[in-house]
């Protein structure tokens, strides 16, 4: 392994991920099937942005993309858990494997990080047969470190595999994802979360499986945090029941609500999901849908946050559900 640079410092981490069964995911079965088939096969695109909703699966199937591209003898659609590379992958440490994130003390990712990238890209494969760099919350890069990255792009080093994920592809920076294989993950059908649930969570009984499936908007992610974390369930339930309430005060009413309030946390939390349920509302009426698309296209212009998710934007949904 010598040769290998030592990334290990604060705002970075190479690890390992544990085997990820495919069976056991739900949902945008054909983008799966697709990436476990190119990545077993040892024929990946140099760059991938995985983009969708947090919670529908994409840091999941990317993870899988790692196993199959470290592993020297995949079996099938899966690594083979057995050879030299898996075998150190389950130890802790890849030196084939980079991830990067946002820093703790930092909402962006500095230059400094995707210049160890570059780096880090710039030796052959140790043990697997790909260098493989995992980019999470790939939004957060900075624009240096952005323009940087464009490079790699630009003359990807051969046997180089980047995954960017983001559920806000609009921040990414477009010669970035000009370059990128873009695939967009999908939010799952309510009934086939329910089903899902009940498959994997026994315990959950059938009115709580709808309910989960409800707030969590097809995000099988946010779907299993609610059905493994009573706690929140309870909270959730309360946010949709005050949307409920909100939706049907009067001005006064709405401001006295928003006061009550006891910290930022609770009432970005709470702002969250009356987002999410204001976005289910609308989508369920296509006519309405139909007719908001101007309103939508004028806010955007206004609104700094809307580009990156329109249905962040919690008072224009209201003026309509009103």
């Amino acid at each position: 392994m010598s040769g290998v640079p030592n990334l290990l410092y604060s705002g970075f981490f190479i690890t390992y991920y544990k085997r990820v069964a495919l069976e056991a995911f739900i949902g945008n079965e054909k983008i799966v099937a697709g990436l476990a088939r190119t990545f077993a096969a040892g024929q990946p695109a140099h760059g991938y942005l995985f983009t969708g909703p947090q919670g529908v699966g994409k840091k999941t199937i990317a993870d899988i993309c790692v196993a199959l591209a470290l592993c020297q003898e995949p079996s099938g659609m899966q690594p083979c858990g057995s050879c030299q590379s898996c075998s150190i992958r389950r130890s802790g440490i890849h030196p084939d494997f980079l991830t990067i994130q946002p820093r703790t003390d930092s909402p962006r990712i500095p230059i400094e990080d995707v210049r160890a990238l570059r780096k880090f890209l710039s030796f052959t494969p140790a043990v697997g047969r790909f260098k493989i760099v995992l980019i999470d919350k790939a939004e957060s890069l900075a624009d240096e470190g952005a323009n940087a990255l464009l490079k790699s792009l630009e003359e990807p080093p051969q046997q180089s595999v980047i995954i960017l994920i983001t559920a806000y592809p609009h921040a990414i920076l477009p010669t970035i994802r000009s370059r990128l294989l873009l695939l967009r993950f999908q939010t799952i059908p309510a009934q086939a979360l329910v089903l899902w649930l009940k498959k994997e969570f026994t315990s959950v009984s059938l009115e709580n499986a709808y309910a989960i499936a409800k707030f969590s908007v097809g995000r099988p992610g946010r779907a299993k945090m609610l059905a493994q974390t009573p706690a929140e369930f309870s909270k959730e339930q309360t946010r949709w029941e005050e949307f409920s309430r909100f939706t049907r005060a009067s001005p006064f009413e709405k401001l006295a609500l928003l006061v009550s309030f006891k910290d930022r946390e609770q009432f970005i939390h709470t702002r969250m999901s009356w987002s999410v349920a204001a976005h289910t509302i609308l989508s369920s009426d296509p006519v309405k849908v139909s007719s908001l698309l101007p309103f939508f296209s004028a806010l955007i212009a206004q609104d700094a946050v809307l580009p990156l998710d329109p249905t962040l934007n919690l008072e224009a949904s209201l003026t309509y559900l009103n």
